[in-house]
């Protein structure tokens, strides 16, 4: 995977945290993880807007917290593709992506793959 964002981790996976945070500025560009089909684009409600990535091997990342979405259920997306926009919609305290990934609905540390 290449990170969907320029920043500092702000807090890794672990625990009850189901994804990586990665501080970035409002506004800036959210890229896809890699190549895939967009499976979920919209508000849930503790992520808030949402755009989530589909692949190959059951294999789903999302990124949470965005301003606006680029993209639509259904496009072809490829690796480092423009996809979102750093936000701060749901549960969060300042402009970040919570950027979670799942293989066969198990959550997997996207900073190991």
């Amino acid at each position: 995977f290449v990170r969907p964002v320029v920043g500092a981790i702000t807090q890794p996976l672990g625990g009850a945290h189901t994804g990586v945070d990665i501080a970035a500025p409002f506004g800036a560009l959210i890229v896809a993880d890699d190549d895939g089909v967009i499976s979920a684009v919209g508000f849930v409600t503790v992520g808030g807007r949402r755009v989530c990535v589909e692949r190959a091997g059951a294999l789903e990342s999302c990124v949470y917290h965005t301003s606006a979405a680029l993209v639509a259920v259904g496009d072809r997306v490829a690796r480092g593709q423009p996809v979102a926009l750093i936000g701060m919609t749901g549960v969060t305290t300042g402009p970040h992506v919570h950027w979670e990934v799942k293989q066969a609905g198990q959550i997997i540390d996207p900073l190991v793959r």
